[in-house]
C-alpha cells in the first residue's frame, strides 16, 4: 500500500479502511449486502496485523485529537479573544520598544552634541560669561539643544513622531543637565503607552465549527479501531466477506513489476507467497488477483546466452496457484489510445504522460470477460465511461467545488478546512470548507452515477441483444483519503441500486461463476501506466535497479541449490529471511517512488538496503558463517511472511505446468 512511512498508512486507516468498513457494515444492518470486491495486497495485511503498527495507528489519532483539540480552543470565542489580547500585548511592547529606541537616539545624539558644543566653546564661554553674564550663556544653550532634535528628524535617524512621543513623555532637557554625559529625564514605560480598545464583538471564524466535527470524526475512527472491531481490521473484513457482503481479492507478495522480473522462480514466489499469506488471514484461498500496476506479459521466446528459453505468459503463475481472474485498463481490451484518466489524482498527477501509439480496435468490448488463451484464467477490463465519471479531473465527481481540498492544511494542526472552491484556484483563495454541502453533492452525485450505470447496462442489452456486465476497478485509497467524501458516495450508490432495483450488483467473483467468459483474447503487453507502457518502472531514472534485481534472483536461485537441505534451523531463517528480502526489493514501488518524484531518495535507500540485507545474509549463508546475530537482526527489521518457504525460489526457468482450458474452441482472436 504505501511504503515510505507508517503516518501514510495510519492515514489510510483513518480515512479509507474503517470508513469503507462502517459503510459495508451498515448497509449489512440495512439488509443490503454491498457486493463489492475489495483488494488487501499482501503486504498491507500484514502491517493490518502487525501490533506495532496497531499501537502505531493508536498514538497517531491521540495525537490528531490533541492538535485538533487545541484547534477547538484556538477558533473558539475564548481563544479568539485570548488571541487578540496576545497580539495586543505584543503590539504594545513593539510601539514600547520603537519609543525606547527613539528615545535612545534622541539623548545619545542630543548628549553627542553637546558635549562637542561645550569642548569647542569652553574657553570662549568663559570669557562670555565675564562680558554677557550667566543668563544670555544659558539662553544659548538651550538654543543649541534644539538645534540638535531639529537635526536628528531631519537626517531620517529616528521617525518625527517617535521624536514628538519621546518629548512629550520624558520632557524637555532641564537645563542644569546640559553640561553632563546623559539627560536626567526618564525613558519610556509600559504604562506611557495606552492599551488598544477590545473590540465588542468577536468575528466567527469557521474553523471554530470545523475543528469541532474533526474531534468528532477522529474520535470516531479510534472508537472503531478499538470498540467496533476490537483491533482487527483483517477480521472485520474476513468476517464481512464470510457474510457475502464482499470478496476480498489478493495481490504479488511484494507488488512485484512482473514482466520485467526475469526469473520464473522469482514469478511463481510473487504470487505464491501472496495467496499463501492471503490464505492465512482469510481462510481460504483467493479467487481473485490484481496484477501488480495491471502489468502484464504473454508468453514469449526470450533470447538467452543458452539460447532461447520459453517465458510462459504471466497467467501461468496465476493459474498454478489457483488464481482465476485479474483486471486490466480498457485499452488493452478494445484499442485505441490510453485515456490517462488518472494523470490528475494525487501521486498520479506527477507521472510524465508519454502516449502510446495507437493500438488498432479489436473489435471487443468491456462488457465481458475473456479466458486468456493458454491457462484458464479471465481477465476483466475497466469500463472506461463509468472509471472517467469518477477519475476525470475535469468532470470527475471528486473534483467538485464543495468537496474538501486535499492539499490546504492549517498551520497548527495540519486540519484540511478548505473546500475545493474553484477550477484551478490557488490555494489562497479556497473558502472553508462545509461538511453539510458536502453531504448534498454526495447525494446529487450518486444519483447521478446510479443513472449513468443503469443507462450504460441498458444501452448494451438493447444493442447487443444480451445482458452485459460493467467492471470499474478504482484505487481503494482515492475514497476517503484523497476523495475524503467518497465512501459516503460509494454507500449511497449501493444503497440506491438496491432500492432502485435497475442494477443487479455482484461481486467480481460471482461474475465469474455466474457469467464466466464466452470467448478468450490474447492480451498485449499492458500496464495502467502512463501511455499503457512500461516507462514508469523502466526509464533512466531507475534502469540501475533491474541489473541488480536481475542479480538477485539468480543469487537466490543459487542459494537453494547450493542449500537444498538447511544444514541447521539457524540456516534455514537465514534462507527465510534472504528471501523476504529479495521480495522486497523486487517492489515496483521504489521505481514508482522514483519516476514520479515523490520519494525518490526515500525509495532508492529502502531498495538499496534490502540488496545489502540479501547480499550479506547470501554471503553468510555460502561461506557456512550464517550467526544468530545477523538472522535475528535482520528479522526484527523486516518480519513479514512468517511462514514463508525459500525453496519457492527454486530454479523453473521454461518449464511450467499444461492446463486443460475450457475456451480453447471459442478464441476470436
Amino acid at each position: 500500500m504505501w511504503p515510505f512511512g507508517e503516518e501514510n498508512l495510519y492515514e489510510a486507516i483513518a480515512e479509507t479502511y474503517l470508513p469503507l468498513l462502517n459503510a459495508i457494515d451498515e448497509l449489512r444492518e440495512e439488509g443490503i449486502a454491498a457486493k463489492l470486491t475489495v483488494g488487501i495486497t499482501p503486504v498491507l495485511a500484514e502491517q493490518l496485523a502487525d501490533e506495532h503498527l496497531k499501537q502505531g495507528y493508536e498514538a497517531y489519532v491521540e495525537a490528531i485529537l490533541a492538535r485538533v483539540d487545541a484547534d477547538r480552543h484556538r477558533y473558539s470565542e475564548a481563544g479568539e479573544r485570548e488571541r487578540w489580547q496576545w497580539e495586543a500585548a505584543e503590539r504594545r511592547t513593539q510601539r514600547l520598544k520603537e519609543l525606547e529606541a527613539a528615545y535612545d537616539a534622541l539623548q545619545a545624539a542630543a548628549a553627542e552634541a553637546v558635549d562637542a558644543e561645550a569642548a569647542s566653546d569652553e574657553a570662549v564661554t568663559d570669557g562670555a560669561e565675564a562680558i554677557l553674564g550667566e543668563d544670555a550663556v544659558l539662553e544659548a544653550a538651550q538654543t543649541s539643544t534644539q538645534v540638535v532634535a531639529a537635526s536628528l528628524g531631519a537626517t531620517g535617524a529616528i521617525a518625527a513622531q517617535d521624536v514628538t512621543d519621546v518629548e512629550a513623555l520624558a520632557g524637555a532637557t532641564d537645563a542644569d543637565a546640559l553640561g553632563s554625559e546623559a539627560p536626567v529625564s526618564q525613558r519610556p514605560t509600559l504604562a506611557d503607552v495606552p492599551e488598544e480598545e477590545q473590540p465588542s464583538e468577536w468575528p466567527h471564524d469557521p474553523r471554530r465549527e470545523l475543528s469541532q466535527f474533526y474531534y468528532d470524526w477522529y474520535a470516531a475512527r479510534l472508537a472503531d479501531f478499538r470498540v467496533r472491531y476490537g483491533r482487527d481490521i483483517l477480521g472485520a473484513f474476513r468476517r464481512l466477506q464470510d457474510a457475502g457482503c464482499l470478496e476480498i481479492i489478493t495481490c504479488a507478495a511484494t507488488h512485484g513489476f512482473s514482466p520485467l522480473l526475469s526469473r520464473d522462480s522469482s514469478l511463481n514466489a510473487q504470487f505464491k507467497v501472496g495467496a499463501d499469506t492471503y490464505e492465512r488471514h482469510f481462510g481460504r484461498r483467493a479467487r481473485g488477483v490484481w496484477l501488480p500496476e495491471c502489468a502484464y506479459r504473454p508468453g514469449v521466446n526470450q533470447d538467452t546466452l543458452e539460447g532461447y528459453i520459453a517465458r510462459p505468459a504471466v497467467d501461468q503463475f496465476l493459474y498454478e496457484n489457483q488464481l482465476q481472474y485479474f483486471f486490466t485498463d480498457a485499452h488493452a481490451v478494445v484499442g485505441g489510445k490510453t485515456s490517462g484518466m488518472r494523470r490528475h489524482i494525487g501521486v498520479y498527477g506527477k507521472i510524465e504522460y508519454i502516449p502510446m501509439p495507437e493500438k488498432p480496435l479489436s473489435g471487443l468490448n468491456t462488457y465481458h470477460g475473456y479466458w486468456l488463451p493458454e491457462n484458464p484464467v479471465a481477465v476483466y477490463a475497466r469500463n472506461e465511461r463509468a472509471g472517467y465519471q469518477v477519475w476525470s479531473a475535469d468532470q470527475g465527481y471528486p473534483g467538485d467545488f464543495w468537496y474538501r481540498e486535499f492539499h490546504k492544511k492549517d498551520g497548527n494542526s495540519g486540519m484540511p478546512y478548505w473546500r475545493i472552491t474553484g477550477d484551478r484556484c490557488d490555494l489562497v483563495d479556497k473558502d472553508f470548507y462545509n461538511p453539510a454541502m458536502a453531504a448534498q453533492r454526495v447525494e446529487e452525485n450518486s444519483d447521478h452515477y446510479v443513472r449513468l450505470i443503469a443507462e450504460l447496462l441498458s444501452e448494451y442489452e438493447k444493442a447487443q441483444g444480451e445482458p452485459g456486465l460493467v467492471v470499474v476497478p478504482f484505487d481503494t485509497e482515492l475514497f476517503g483519503h484523497w476523495w475524503f467524501e467518497g465512501v459516503s458516495w460509494i454507500k449511497q450508490v449501493i444503497k440506491k441500486m438496491a432500492q432502485q432495483g435497475l442494477v443487479d450488483r455482484l461481486t467480481v467473483g460471482e461474475i465469474h461463476e455466474q457469467m464466466p467468459p464466452a470467448h478468450a483474447y490474447a492480451l498485449p503487453e499492458s500496464t495502467w501506466g502512463a501511455g499503457g507502457h512500461y516507462h514508469v518502472w523502466l526509464n533512466p531514472d531507475v534502469e540501475f535497479m533491474w541489473p541488480i534485481i536481475h542479480r538477485c534472483e539468480a543469487r537466490m536461485e543459487a542459494l537453494v541449490e547450493h542449500r537444498p537441505t538447511p544444514a541447521s534451523p539457524l540456516e534455514r531463517r537465514a534462507l527465510q529471511q534472504a528471501a523476504r528480502e529479495l521480495l522486497l526489493l523486487e517492489g515496483s514501488d521504489w521505481p514508482f517512488l522514483v519516476t514520479t518524484g515523490q520519494a525518490k531518495v526515500y525509495a532508492i535507500d529502502r531498495f538499496n538496503e534490502h540488496v545489502a540485507r540479501f547480499d550479506e545474509l547470501a554471503d553468510a549463508i555460502l561461506s557456512d558463517s550464517v550467526s544468530e546475530e545477523l538472522v535475528a537482526g535482520i528479522e526484527a527489521i523486516d518480519n513479514l511472511f512468517p511462514d514463508i518457504d525459500p525453496y519457492v525460489f527454486k530454479a523453473r526457468q521454461g518449464r511450467f505446468i499444461a492446463s486443460t482450458h475450457p475456451a480453447e474452441s471459442t478464441n476470436p482472436a
